[in-house]
Formats: C-alpha cells, sequence, structure tokens
C-alpha cells in the first residue's frame, strides 16, 4: 500500500531529477524499456546465434572483424567449426542433450582462436533462447597481457574456501553484511562496493559499503523502486551476475537484426554479454559511474538485494573473479537465510513464552489469583509486541499500556463491525482504512483486531504506537515520468539527499505475531476474575 510521506528536507546540487533530450523519439517508461531485446552486446565480447544439430552460425556480432579479422559475411550460414576448428566444436556438441537451465550453469568452456596470427585463449558460455543456441566467447584478458599473473588452477576454490569459513561462523546479520562487501571488494578491486537490500515495495535501502577514500559514500540511503524497474530485478533473480566493463564503449549489434528462424529480435534475456540499456547507461553517467558489476541475493527463490559493485573507470572482471563472486551470491544468500531465520526464531522463542504461559493462565481461569491477573494482561500485550491492548467483554472495556481512549476505542468496534469481515483484521496504517485514527495515531498507529465472540468477549485489540521514520533517499524518489514525445525518459540527474519523514505508521506487523493473536479465537474460560484492580475504566 501505498505510505503518505512529507518532506522535511530538500537539497539538490545538480539542478535537476529529469534530463530532457533534444532527439525526438517514442516515449518509454523505465518499467517498460525491453532491455533482453536490444539486439547488442558489450563489445569486448562476441556472440554466436547457431542452428541445432548442425551449429549453423544464423547471426554474429558486428564486432567479429574487429576481435579476429575476419568478415561477419564470411561466417555467417557456415558451420562454427569454420571458426573453430572441429575439435573445439566436439565440446559443444556433448552438451547439446542437457536440458536449457543444465545448459546455462555448466562450467564454461575454453577455445583458442587466432587473433590477427597471435594465439589467443577464450572462455565460451552456452545456452538456448527458444530453437536457437548461444555460444558467447570472451578473451581471457590475464591470458593475453599478463602471462606471469596467470592465477593457479585452483586460485577461486581458494577465495571461496577462505570466505566460506568466514561467513558460516556468523550468526549476526549487521556483521554477515559488512564482511561480504570488505570481501568482495577486496576480491574485485571495485572503489565501492554496496548491499543493497529490497524491502517490500522494491524500493532499495544500502546496508553495508566498502569503499576507497575517494569514492562517494551511499551508505544509509534509499532508493526508489524505480531505480530498478521490475523487468530487470526479474533478470537479477533468474541470473546471480551481471558485468559491466565499460559505458562508454558503443555495443556490438548483431547481424542480421532478426533471427532468420524466428524472424525476430534475439531474446538476450540469458546472455552474460547483453548490451546495457540506455537509460542505465545514463544513470550510471549521472552516479559516475563507468563500470559494475552486480552479484544477486535470493531469498526463498525471490530476490532479496544485491551485492552492487562500482568503479569510476573501465574494469573488465576476468572469469575466474567473476566465478568466485557468484559463487559468493550463492553461499551469501544461505547464510543470510540463515542468520535472519536465526533472529526470528529467537522472537518467536521470546513471544511464544508469554504465548503459552497466557494460554496456561486463561485455561485456568477460574482458579487465578487476583493478584495474577495484571501479569496475564502484559502476557497478552506482549505476545504480539504490542504497546497497548484493548479487551471488550459485555459492556465492559479493560486497556493496559498506550491505547486511545475509551470513546475512540468504542467508536473503533462500532467500525469494525460495520467495515471489516472476518475475525482478523491487522494494519500497519490505521489511518488508510480509519480515518478517525489521525486523532491517536501517536499511540496507536496500527492495530491487530481479533473477533472472538465466546463468553462474550466480542474483541480483543492490540495497538502499536506510531514510528516516526526519517528517510534519505539518493535523490528524489517521487521522480514523475515525462509524457511528451519529444522529450523522451531519462533517468534523474541528481543523488543528493533527499529527506522524507513517514508518519501515522507503526512498526509492520510480524507473521507470527498474527498466528500469536489468531492462537486466542478460542477462548472459552475468560470471566471477570481476570479483571486487574487497576485496570483503566
Amino acid at each position: 500500500m501505498d505510505k503518505k510521506i512529507s518532506v522535511t528536507l530538500y537539497t539538490d546540487w545538480m539542478g535537476g531529477f529529469m534530463e530532457k533530450d533534444k532527439v525526438v523519439s517514442t516515449v518509454i517508461g523505465c518499467d517498460q524499456e525491453p532491455i533482453h531485446l536490444l539486439n547488442g552486446i558489450q563489445s569486448h565480447g562476441l556472440l554466436f546465434a547457431l542452428s541445432e544439430p548442425e551449429l549453423i552460425i544464423l547471426q554474429v556480432s558486428d564486432n567479429i572483424e574487429t576481435i579476429t579479422g575476419i568478415e561477419a559475411e564470411h561466417l555467417l550460414n557456415q558451420p562454427i567449426s569454420h571458426l573453430l576448428g572441429l575439435p573445439q566444436v566436439d565440446p559443444i556438441k556433448q552438451r547439446l542433450v542437457m536440458e536449457p537451465d543444465a545448459l546455462r550453469q555448466l562450467d564454461v568452456l575454453s577455445f583458442h582462436l587466432n587473433v590477427r596470427g597471435e594465439r589467443q585463449l577464450f572462455h565460451g558460455c552456452l545456452h538456448r533462447s527458444g530453437a536457437v543456441l548461444i555460444l558467447e566467447l570472451e578473451a581471457d584478458l590475464l591470458f593475453n597481457y599478463a602471462r606471469e599473473l596467470i592465477r593457479s588452477p585452483y586460485w577461486h576454490y581458494q577465495q571461496i574456501k577462505v570466505l566460506t569459513s568466514k561467513l558460516q561462523k556468523i550468526r549476526d546479520v549487521q556483521q554477515l553484511q559488512n564482511i561480504v562487501v570488505k570481501e568482495v571488494r577486496r576480491l574485485t578491486g571495485f572503489e565501492r562496493v554496496m548491499l543493497y537490500k529490497f524491502d517490500t515495495d522494491w524500493h532499495g535501502h544500502v546496508v553495508a559499503e566498502s569503499k576507497t577514500p575517494e569514492a562517494r559514500s551511499f551508505l544509509g540511503l534509499h532508493f526508489p523502486a524505480s531505480d530498478i524497474p521490475a523487468q530487470a530485478r526479474a533478470l537479477y533473480r533468474r541470473h546471480w551476475l551481471r558485468g559491466i566493463a565499460n559505458i562508454d564503449k558503443a555495443p556490438a549489434q548483431l547481424i542480421p537484426e532478426l533471427n532468420p528462424l524466428t524472424k525476430e529480435r534475439l531474446d538476450l534475456s540469458h546472455s552474460v554479454l547483453r548490451s546495457v540499456s540506455p537509460i542505465h547507461v545514463k544513470y550510471l553517467r549521472n552516479m559516475q559511474v563507468q563500470s559494475s558489476l552486480s552479484i544477486s541475493v535470493l531469498k526463498d527463490e525471490q530476490l532479496w538485494g544485491l551485492i552492487a559493485c562500482h568503479h569510476s573507470t573501465p574494469k573488465y572482471v576476468d572469469y575466474p573473479t567473476r566465478t568466485v563472486c557468484e559463487v559468493i551470491g550463492q553461499i551469501v544468500s544461505i547464510q543470510m537465510d540463515l542468520c535472519e531465520n536465526l533472529t526470528l526464531y529467537e522472537k518467536i522463542l521470546r513471544l511464544e513464552t508469554d504465548k503459552l504461559r497466557l494460554d496456561d493462565i486463561l485455561k485456568l481461569a477460574a482458579g487465578l489469583e487476583q493478584t495474577r491477573a495484571p501479569d496475564a494482561w502484559n502476557r497478552l500485550r506482549r505476545m504480539v509486541s504490542a504497546d497497548g491492548v484493548a479487551v471488550k467483554f459485555k459492556e465492559k472495556q479493560l486497556r493496559i499500556g498506550l491505547t486511545p481512549t475509551q470513546a475512540q476505542i468504542d467508536r473503533l468496534i462500532d467500525w469494525l463491525e460495520t467495515n471489516q469481515a472476518g475475525y482478523l483484521f491487522f494494519t500497519d496504517c490505521l489511518q488508510q482504512h480509519y480515518p478517525e485514527a489521525a486523532d491517536f495515531s501517536d499511540v496507536a498507529a496500527g492495530l491487530i483486531s481479533l473477533y472472538v465472540n465466546q463468553m462474550e468477549l466480542r474483541y480483543i485489540l492490540w495497538f502499536r504506537q506510531e514510528f516516526v521514520k526519517t528517510v534519505d533517499w539518493a535523490g528524489n524518489p517521487e521522480k514523475q515520468l515525462q509524457s511528451v514525445e519529444e522529450m523522451p525518459i531519462s533517468p534523474r540527474k541528481s543523488f543528493a539527499v533527499w529527506r522524507s519523514t513517514v508518519r501515522h505508521h507503526a512498526l509492520p506487523w510480524e507473521i507470527y505475531e498474527l498466528e500469536n493473536a489468531m492462537s486466542l479465537y478460542d477462548l472459552h474460560d475468560l470471566s471477570e476474575e481476570f479483571w486487574p484492580e487497576d485496570a483503566q475504566p
């Protein structure tokens, strides 16, 4: 649901959030851009679209002549062996029996090509796009330019082993996050590495950061969901890694533009070399970033966040390092889930203790001593981590802790009976549903309402007070998209701090708190003996 935001501080040192281009173009929003159909790849690699099983070259990236000295026209409609030679084609054919997902996950193949008279090592990966087999090749720059620095074949294994040893001992979420960004920066050499966590509305929050002294810090800042639109998030969820070596390098286009088999542009969703969206290029340029690497962090097979790496100059990350980074994403996903679940379990255990004791007290209602009753009601409040609780029993009302007044609660119950179906109602912003709650949102911004209707007990209401939250955004979160055709959509220019204050909201209720509330639905033994002497009238 939308949150009401009131701005308390605004600074903009770059003079605007929308860039107006003079080129006439079709207007599309960031969330509508077909980033998987851009028909190009980053120019440091090569891409071949092949037919099966003959492995005939249907399309090739137009930088083939620049890299290999062979014209594209001499390769089109020829078998890939024309370039690689028959012995190097056999490993490709051996993998064609694999399922699509398995094919993508296999280790990268190695090939040697003659590049302008010199033998050059290339790394290659395979995947399918519909009926088309795609082969992508990247030159091993270490092999070409720094033979003396070639890493041991076991280098990536050693890095993973060291990092796994560090991470598996950690049980604190923040400590885990801090170590991850530090280790990724050590491994990759990027100037800034951030751990970027998505919230339920897909806004992002930088929860950890490691950077050089010169790099700008984004730690603690929030980014609106529009910065990483839905189609980009979908690709991050499906692929652990996304690298951009140099935003200033023009992409290599596929020849021909339309695939001869499908008569459409090639779907490059699974492409490692997929070219960069023009909108994203401008976004990175506005951040003064020229190269980047993103490592996905998943939880329950859904996108939890990203390890985002930035560099102010071109930076190519070699295949062995990318392999380690991909495994880091998988390890961190598992360990983050473990740490968060451990923290959650500890919270549940604390609340479950109150719940069980309260349940025992309720079952033994008739035999309780009057002096024990206040403790019982406080357990009722604590079992959902509420700040206050109210119970409507017969025509009486009990209130413990921070609650609205008796008259306000009576009107709230009347509204619940008229407008809410079912036994359980909950919200972290009561004012959105019940406008009169604005009068008491400081003490009761959040509500759990349980309709019991047992032993003349009608309602149990738990209240949670307002949690005023100041959010520092990296630029204006309320970016408005242009709708004039002469002004195509562009990303915002400014990442200056935009501070907003969220009011009339409580901390959200957790699932286990709602389950605790529902566990009291079948109360049978509640009687007036429970009423503490100091209960509010």
